[in-house]
């Protein structure tokens, strides 16, 4: 897939709200360039680590409450609470991967707050 980033990065026009394709490799845009890619795997391990850890931590906690405190925890409890921070953590691969600047040398924002509007608009605008 072609990777989409803002002109004002690449010619400097201080508008930041276009976009261009930016093709890598042979012309077809298949290939995204490893710092990226490094760059995208290490976010979106970032945001879906922590709502995954947590939901496993629950297991534990749900035994100790159940056979320990000897406090009856309804099945639907455990499993509405663990889909809850499993598909918080689904939601976090996909965010990691949408907040990643395109643009070689950018590391983009601590959150990637821009950087997710501009590419999350960029692929909602090729759907239409």
């Amino acid at each position: 897939l072609p990777v989409v980033a803002p002109q004002a990065e690449l010619q400097g026009d201080g508008d930041g709200d276009a976009f261009e394709e930016v093709e890598y490799g042979g012309g077809r845009g298949e290939e995204v360039p490893p710092e990226i890619a490094d760059r995208m795997l290490g976010r979106m391990v970032g945001f879906a680590a922590l709502p995954l850890v947590t939901g496993f931590l629950f297991f534990p906690l749900f035994w100790y409450l159940k056979v320990i405190q000897d406090i009856d925890v309804p099945t639907w409890l455990v499993y509405i609470v663990t889909g809850f921070f499993f598909g918080g953590s689904l939601l976090g691969i996909s965010y990691g991967a949408l907040s990643t600047s395109p643009v070689p040398g950018r590391a983009g924002s601590l959150l990637g707050v821009e950087e997710f509007k501009r590419n999350s608009g960029a692929i909602m605008g090729k759907r239409r």
